[in-house]
């Protein structure tokens, strides 16, 4: 999908009626200014011979501003079109990361398989700290997280068999030993009924299916 790109016409004509108005306001100052310099000269005396001095400041400093109003590429604020066009952009990189992860989980090793499933859990709204090691015994805490002031570990099973009833206990028996509320356990296959029935009201189970739709959101 390729980037669109924005152009910000408003910043534009905006810098052009700024332009436009600086110009108004310059000419209708030349036009008087001689004027004002010959009456200056008149009643400042001795000061006269400096009046084209401060003439020729009051020209150069209008000519910088009205330059300054038409070409200055950093104009004051960010317009509407831009704050649209940079969350669009930051949208585009997000959906271009989640197209990157590896929808066939098998083909990762174990350590890949925790680091994607940390970055789904961020995108789902969670705060993670990722703690998962490969060299350390299984049953250990792969993931803490926390979302609404619960916290969560998260223990992550790359593996075709399904997860039984077992398996829950064991990791019913993490969540104690830490004093987690709540737990989300996450495998590439599925969860037996019993593993079903003893997760009910604890354990959040995502299996295979619900991860593809993790990655499609």
């Amino acid at each position: 999908m390729p980037r669109r790109r924005y152009k910000d016409s408003h910043s534009l004509s905006e810098r052009l009626t700024s332009f436009l108005l600086s110009l108004i306001v310059f000419l209708c100052c030349a036009s008087f200014l001689p004027t004002l310099v010959n009456n200056l000269k008149q009643e400042i005396g001795a000061y006269a011979p400096y009046a084209p001095v401060l003439f020729a400041c009051l020209v150069i400093l209008s000519l910088m501003a009205l330059l300054g109003n038409l070409i200055n590429p950093k104009h004051k604020g960010k317009t509407r079109l831009q704050r649209f066009a940079q969350k669009k952009r930051a949208a585009y990189k997000q959906q271009q990361k989640l197209a990157s992860l590896k929808t066939n989980f098998m083909d990762l090793s174990a350590g890949e398989f925790e680091a994607q499933i940390n970055y789904l859990l961020q995108q789902q709204g969670y705060s993670t700290t990722y703690t998962g090691n490969v060299n350390r015994p299984d049953g250990g805490i792969d993931i803490k997280a926390e979302k609404n002031g619960q916290r969560y570990i998260v223990q992550c099973k790359r593996q075709k068999a399904k997860i039984t009833g077992p398996n829950i206990d064991q990791f019913l028996g993490t969540l104690s030993r830490h004093s987690a509320s709540k737990g989300i356990y996450v495998t590439t296959s599925d969860f037996t009924k019993s593993a079903q029935e003893r997760a009910k009201g604890r354990i959040k189970l995502v299996n295979g299916s619900e991860l593809l739709t993790w990655i499609k959101k």
